[in-house]
């Protein structure tokens, strides 16, 4: 641990060390407060960032009709975590939920089986489509024509 677990209940220490006690408390297992999870989202998102020990990485957003789920991943001396909050569309100002502890992540490639079609067939590519497009009424045109050029000899006979 960094901190003496202690002196956690001595406000100026508490105030002080705030950062590296919530590190010893995810490290350790321990639970953290609303109280604590909101301290640090505020510290986090309102840009008080010391990039030396703690920092937000990424963050994603899912958004619904009356709230914004949020998973942000943080760097805390040295180590990532990941919080996941709920914050409901009338006020972008807190936190208005917690779905979890934040928890120590690592950045993993992963990959990724899908299945797709066996051919093109399927293929609704936007530039593809405009370019079949093209092609396609270049062949009507000199179909046109063929069929102009039929029309004409048979009015000749």
């Amino acid at each position: 641990m960094i901190t003496n677990s202690k002196k956690w209940n001595d406000p100026d220490y508490y105030e002080e060390n705030f950062v590296n006690i919530i590190y010893d408390k995810l490290t350790e297992g321990m639970g953290l407060s609303k109280d604590e999870r909101k301290s640090l989202l505020d510290l986090l998102l309102n840009q008080r960032h010391d990039p030396m020990y703690y920092d937000i990485i990424f963050q994603e957003f899912k958004n619904h009709l009356f709230k914004e789920e949020v998973r942000t991943i943080f760097r805390l001396n040295g180590k990532y975590f990941e919080i996941r909050w709920i914050r409901k569309n009338e006020s972008f100002d807190e936190p208005d939920e917690f779905l979890n502890d934040p928890i120590e992540v690592v950045k993993t490639t992963r990959v990724v089986k899908e299945w797709v079609a066996k051919s093109d067939q399927y293929n609704f590519d936007p530039v593809l489509l405009k370019e079949q497009k093209a092609k396609l009424q270049k062949y009507l045109k000199k179909i046109d024509c063929i069929l102009d050029i039929l029309e004409m000899e048979k009015m000749d006979y």
